[in-house]
């Protein structure tokens, strides 16, 4: 049996047995005489960092420099603590789930060229999953991908505490789970997405099953061009006639070509 977030203070055990005259022969209706044996581990719990309990309490990857091309960022571990966190007004998973870890990334300049890009955005670990032996099954946090910065706006509306909530905050996604089961048996958990410049707040949340638990995503930004995008400038893949009617390969992935 285990109790999580209990506040300081002296607390009492009680422990009861019965005894039934009636059924004296039977152990499981008579404790008297038994051994009783306690034990007691008290164990104490990391504060979440970044939970938006105050100001500076949201990791911002790189200092929401723009993410590079193609580089994988890791970002700092942290855990469900028994601190709730305020949530955003547009948060739609369980309602059971008040705790929150706040991490934020801008897709601008990838390639260092001045030009903002657009581009795939690859969370891994997106939400976490956790087996539990004494519940003998797996528990996963929540997570949305929102367009905005959680930490403005928190700090702008002065919301550090739950059950408050902050505005503005744009859903990218609802409140789903992108799980997939790998060779190795385990759970990995994976977003991808494209994503225009701005800035980016991922948000994990967890409920109270979950305190003690620690997430630690990686973020990746990939550049993506089509070279043939232009439906007036299509690749000319050459006629397919005089080239025997054989099987012609695109120079490069595209969705506008053109043959005769």
């Amino acid at each position: 049996m285990s109790y999580s977030c209990l506040a300081a203070g002296n607390y009492t055990v009680q422990v009861i047995g019965n005894v039934d005259s009636l059924n004296l022969d039977y152990y499981w209706s008579n404790m008297l005489g038994f051994p009783v044996d306690l034990s007691i581990t008290a164990t104490s719990l990391p504060n979440t960092l970044f939970g938006l309990n105050n100001a500076a309490a949201a990791e911002s990857m790189i200092g929401l420099a723009p993410l590079l091309d193609d580089v994988l960022y890791t970002s700092t571990p942290d855990t469900f603590s028994c601190a709730n966190s305020p949530l955003p007004d547009t948060f739609t998973c369980n309602p059971d789930e008040t705790k929150a870890i706040y991490r934020q990334f801008r897709v601008g300049d990838a390639d260092g060229d001045a030009v903002p890009d657009s581009g795939q955005t690859i969370i891994e670990a997106f939400t976490s999953s956790y087996y539990f032996n004494l519940l003998g099954t797996w528990h996963q946090s929540s997570a949305m991908l929102f367009e905005g910065n959680a930490q403005a706006e928190a700090t702008a509306q002065n919301t550090f505490a739950w059950p408050q909530q902050f505005t503005g905050l744009t859903p990218e996604t609802g409140c789903g789970m992108y799980t997939t089961l790998d060779q190795s048996g385990s759970w990995t958990v994976t977003y991808e997405g494209c994503h225009t410049p701005g800035v980016y707040t991922h948000a994990q949340f967890g409920d109270s099953i979950l305190i003690g638990q620690e997430t630690r995503p990686t973020y990746r930004f990939r550049k993506l061009d089509n070279q043939f995008f232009n439906p007036a400038a299509p690749e000319n893949m050459g006629d397919v006639i005089a080239n025997g009617l054989h099987s012609l390969h695109s120079t490069t992935a595209s969705p506008a070509r053109t043959m005769r």
